[in-house]
C-alpha cells in the first residue's frame, strides 16, 4: 500500500511539473504587424493546449477623454498634434491570463475582468477614470490607430466593465 501511495503521489507531481513548467508560449511577428487569429485554428487540436489567449498592443486616441500625463524620462517637442492625446493599449480576450494582473502589478479594484465572450468592453486605470470622472458601466469612445498604414480607424465605443490600480514600468518614449 506504502509503494502505491508514493508511486500514485510522483505521478501526480509529475503531471503537476510538466504542467506548470509548460505553462504558456507566446507568438510574436517580428515586423511589428498583427495575426489573423483565423491562422491558429490548428492549434485548437492540440489536447495539450487548454486555452488561448490572444493580444495585441497598439496607440488610442480618445474622444472626448483626456489622458494622465506621466513622468517621460524623454521628452519630445517635434511630436505632431494627433499624438498629443495618445494612449498605450492592450486589447486582449482574457485580462485575467494578462501578466500584469497576475503578477500583481495591477489589481481589480472595481468590477470584473474581461471575459472571452465579451466583445466592446474595457478595463481603465483608477488615475484616468478619475480624471475623466468615469465609473462603471460609462462608455468611452476610441480611435484605434494604426501605424504600419498611417491612418486612423473609425471610433469605436467601449463599456467600462472594470477599473483596475497599479503601476508598472513604462517605455519612454517620449508620447
Amino acid at each position: 500500500y506504502s509503494c502505491l501511495s508514493i508511486i500514485k503521489s510522483s505521478n501526480s507531481l509529475e503531471q503537476s511539473l510538466y504542467e506548470v513548467s509548460n505553462s504558456s508560449l507566446s507568438i510574436t511577428k517580428k515586423d511589428g504587424g498583427y495575426f489573423n487569429i483565423h491562422q491558429f485554428k490548428e492549434i485548437e487540436k492540440i489536447k495539450e493546449v487548454k486555452e488561448k489567449n490572444f493580444q495585441y498592443n497598439g496607440l488610442a486616441k480618445p474622444i472626448k477623454t483626456r489622458i494622465v500625463d506621466g513622468e517621460q524620462k524623454i521628452e519630445r517637442e517635434n511630436l505632431p498634434d494627433e499624438f498629443k492625446n495618445v494612449l498605450s493599449l492592450e486589447a486582449t480576450n482574457k485580462t485575467k491570463r494578462n501578466i500584469l494582473f497576475n503578477s500583481g502589478v495591477f489589481t481589480i479594484k472595481e468590477g470584473r475582468h474581461i471575459e472571452e465572450n465579451d466583445k466592446n468592453t474595457i478595463l481603465v486605470h483608477e488615475d484616468f477614470a478619475k480624471l475623466n470622472n468615469l465609473s462603471l458601466n460609462d462608455e468611452i469612445s476610441l480611435e484605434l490607430l494604426e501605424m504600419e498604414y498611417n491612418k486612423q480607424t473609425k471610433e469605436c465605443k467601449f463599456k467600462i466593465i472594470g477599473i483596475f490600480s497599479g503601476k508598472k514600468q513604462e517605455k519612454y518614449t517620449g508620447l
